[in-house]
């Protein structure tokens, strides 16, 4: 009986290998602030990589989180000059909204900007109120 098992062992190891590969590759460009979803970053652009991306809000919501108070009425959607969308907080950039971001999700750009829009205007006045657990403070 133990020589009937011994093969799905690297059966198993294979897809517990291949699932953990999958989970990373899904994750490489989530958002999240204070363990809350906030979006997912699909593809480059403006020369940077989707790590990058993700690493450039990660920073500009460090600087935008420094304002304990943070509504909803303060996320809009602006369009720059060339014509990219812009999520904007408080008037402080957060991300860049792209065609190219629109398409990966089968959406406009504007379609896109606008759901990504509502979900900061949900999670950021949430994580914003809560303590931090290291000292806390909020």
């Amino acid at each position: 009986m133990r020589l009937g098992t011994v093969p799905l062992l690297p059966l198993t190891v294979a897809a517990l290998t291949s699932a953990a590969a999958s989970l990373a590759r899904a994750a490489e460009g989530d958002v999240a602030v204070g363990g809350e979803f906030l979006l997912r970053i699909r593809v480059p652009a403006s020369g940077l990589s989707v790590r990058q991306r993700v690493d450039a809000i990660h920073d500009r919501l460090a600087e935008i989180l420094a304002d304990t108070r943070i509504g909803m009425a303060d996320v809009q959607v602006e369009r720059a000059r060339d014509g990219i969308l812009l999520i904007l907080v408080k008037r402080h950039p957060l991300v860049t909204v792209t065609p190219a971001d629109g398409q990966a999700n089968g959406l406009s750009a504007q379609r896109q900007a606008e759901i990504w829009a509502r979900q900061v205007r949900k999670v950021l006045p949430q994580v914003n109120v809560r303590p931090n657990p290291a000292t806390g403070q909020r």
